[in-house]
């Protein structure tokens, strides 16, 4: 079906958050969830690397979709997060193990 590899780097003292999901390892419903919010983030026709340098504190968020045939990857810094790609975002987020 389809890979998610979420990574975010940056911030203070953060440590760096690396997540690899795999769509068809997860209950049928939470796996429609994440791919209504892919294609709602227009996330294969999002721009690939967008950000100048950041700022020290800011993050930098990598996500890479494996669908099908189809692999995109996009780097955004948080200043530079389109809105779309907001609640994907979110949700990654919410699936990181707590350290």
């Amino acid at each position: 079906m389809a890979k998610i590899i979420f990574e975010r780097s940056g911030g203070f003292f953060e440590p760096l958050i690396d997540l690899s999901l795999d769509l068809d390892t997860l209950p049928p419903q939470d796996a429609q969830r994440m791919l209504y919010l892919i294609e709602d983030a227009d996330f294969f026709h999002l721009t690939e690397n967008r950000f100048e340098t950041p700022a020290v504190d800011e993050y930098i968020y990598t996500i890479t979709v494996e669908a099908n045939a189809a692999q995109h990857s996009v780097r955004f810094s948080e200043m530079d997060l389109p809105e779309s790609l907001q609640p994907l975002i979110d949700k990654l987020s919410t699936l990181i193990p707590a350290y």
